[in-house]
């Protein structure tokens, strides 16, 4: 889930763990890749990106295992698989490293980041653009159906996840959808995979406890929070403060 990518301009070359959006189409033509590889799974992709997946149609997709065999086969190519264990053949093969709103949904992200390392050749660049993240205003990041998600929240008060229990939020969301919608809500928002519950500070400290020799951790979309929602947020979570990010935006590099 989501869009994790070794990029690198002129003629370099470009991996891409999560396919979703075929990045070949959404960066300026200044990004000259000699070669795009992705790596998704392909399986989970959610309903609601059909769309930004219409290219896997088109495309030849490879099984992770068996990258040795296709990492060359073509200018652009996919893998279904993890990015949070590559094959060796990724090792030491690209220049930069840039994932678009994907860092959020990854469960073992410590080990995407040392596999990002460890796939940048000497002085390579990882650059990673996410959100929302779970300790944003809506960073239960749902999609449950098109009037209950991140974009349109419906009952889902600003910071609902943080400040209520499970138990509570079905309750609110019961009021106003059926059992199974408030259920699957629940699910996504508290118990599933897909998003990884990382606060802002959480991002500071994986990038601080990984190999990369230095790295700038930003916010980004940075909204205004209430007084009184922020006294509440900073009593049930001592230890964080970057409430009003929406996002974070990752820049690292590896070591010459």
């Amino acid at each position: 889930m989501g869009y994790f990518t070794i990029l690198t301009p002129l003629t370099k070359g470009f991996w891409k763990s999560g396919g979703a959006i075929y990045l070949a189409n959404c960066f300026s033509t200044s990004w000259v890749a000699k070669k795009w590889v992705s790596v998704d799974l392909i399986g989970q992709t959610h309903y609601a990106f059909e769309q930004q997946t219409a290219h896997y149609g088109r495309e030849t997709i490879h099984a992770l295992a068996d990258a040795a065999s296709y990492f060359d086969a073509d200018k652009y190519v996919i893998f279904d698989g993890r990015a949070d264990y590559l094959p060796q053949v990724f090792e030491q093969q690209f220049d930069a490293v840039v994932s678009i709103t994907a860092f959020e949904h990854m469960s073992r992200l410590s080990a995407v980041i040392r596999q990002a390392y460890k796939a940048l050749k000497p002085a390579g660049i990882l650059f990673s653009y996410h959100g929302p993240i779970w300790s944003c205003a809506v960073g239960h990041h749902c999609w449950v159906r098109d009037d209950l998600n991140f974009n349109r929240p419906g009952p889902l008060f600003d910071f609902a996840h943080l400040l209520l229990r499970p138990a509570e939020m079905y309750k609110l969301l019961s009021s106003h959808y059926p059992p199974d919608v408030a259920d699957e809500a629940v699910e996504q928002i508290y118990f599933s995979e897909r998003i990884n519950r990382l606060f802002f500070e959480d991002y500071e400290m994986l990038m601080r406890g990984s190999n990369f020799c230095r790295f700038t951790c930003e916010a980004y979309g940075a909204g205004k929070v209430e007084p009184d929602i922020l006294g509440k947020l900073t009593c049930l979570y001592p230890r964080n403060r970057q409430f009003h990010a929406y996002g974070c935006q990752i820049v690292a590099f590896r070591d010459k």
